[in-house]
């Protein structure tokens, strides 16, 4: 896929010079996704850009492969025109190879920093909790003057963020994943355990009262 979308997905995060002058060991970096894994994201624009490559308005990365800290991609972007396009690489958490940050380091908190071969090492400056696509998850964050770009804690992925410049805003966010299950389906399927264990219960109380009832008829017809 040509790196302009990339760089429209991720708000050119490239140019995000959060970075701090401490030397990190990267060695044991936590990798929060796993392969199968799949997010999907909408973007929406606001304003005329000052440059081309600014029209995509959704994006699908799937993880292919994890092997230690080395996760392969598949993004495939869809531009205002209907135009698809599709690109597969590997990352690797631990050089700090990650593309333009669209997965970072799992379980990072805030302070810490994480390793980018392009920017050095960046700062996570902020943590909230959010609801995204149905559940609430622990989001962290960087920001600067004019980009905001959000992290789920737990996996390291993509939240979402903001790039504004003079009379143009682009916004990104996760629209759907399969990482976690919302939180309403989880809740139906909470009734619906209950409601199996009600009636297999309910069942065996039939069962040991039929049973009961038969062994005192039968006591009765023997006396």
């Amino acid at each position: 896929m040509d790196r302009k979308y990339l760089m429209v997905i991720l708000f050119c995060l490239a140019s995000t010079a959060l970075t701090a002058g401490l030397t990190v060991s990267f060695a044991a970096v936590s990798v929060g996704v796993k392969e199968g894994d799949w997010i999907e994201y909408t973007v929406t624009t606001e304003g005329t850009p000052a440059d081309e490559g600014h029209d995509v308005v959704s994006a699908r990365i799937e993880i292919t492969n994890v092997q230690g800290a080395l996760i392969t991609v598949k993004i495939d972007s869809t531009d205002a025109n209907g135009k698809q396009d599709s690109d597969t690489f590997t990352l690797d958490l631990e050089k700090g190879k990650l593309g333009d940050q669209f997965i970072i380091p799992a379980n990072l908190n805030v302070g810490e920093t994480f390793l980018d071969e392009n920017l050095g090492n960046v700062t996570i400056t902020g943590s909230e909790e959010r609801v995204v696509a149905g559940a609430e998850r622990t989001i962290l964050y960087v920001s600067a003057e004019q980009r905001a770009v959000y992290w789920d804690k737990s996996t390291g992925i993509l939240i979402g963020g903001q790039y504004s410049t003079a009379g143009f805003t682009m916004t990104t966010k996760l629209d759907k994943t399969n990482v976690w299950q919302p939180q309403a389906l989880q809740s139906d399927n909470a009734i619906y355990v209950f409601l199996a264990v009600a009636f297999l219960l309910l069942g065996i109380a039939l069962v040991v009262f039929a049973i009961r009832r038969k062994k005192k008829t039968n006591s009765i017809r023997q006396s």
